[in-house]
């Protein structure tokens, strides 16, 4: 699902250029605010997390 995502984003950049000036900057002002930074550092282990424990469990 990842790579189906990162594709879509790369053939639209490639698409349309002028849409990477307007992504950089609103990943620019999201991830410097540090509520963004901590969901998606959740978002980002969450599986990890609960690999985890349903070992822990089983």
């Amino acid at each position: 699902m990842m790579r189906f995502l990162f594709g879509a984003l790369l053939g639209v950049l490639v698409a349309c250029p002028g849409l990477r000036d307007v992504l950089l900057t609103a990943a620019g002002t999201g991830l410097s605010q540090p509520p963004v930074l901590a969901v998606l550092g959740g978002v980002l282990t969450w599986p990890r997390i609960v690999r985890t424990a349903r070992r822990w469990t089983s």
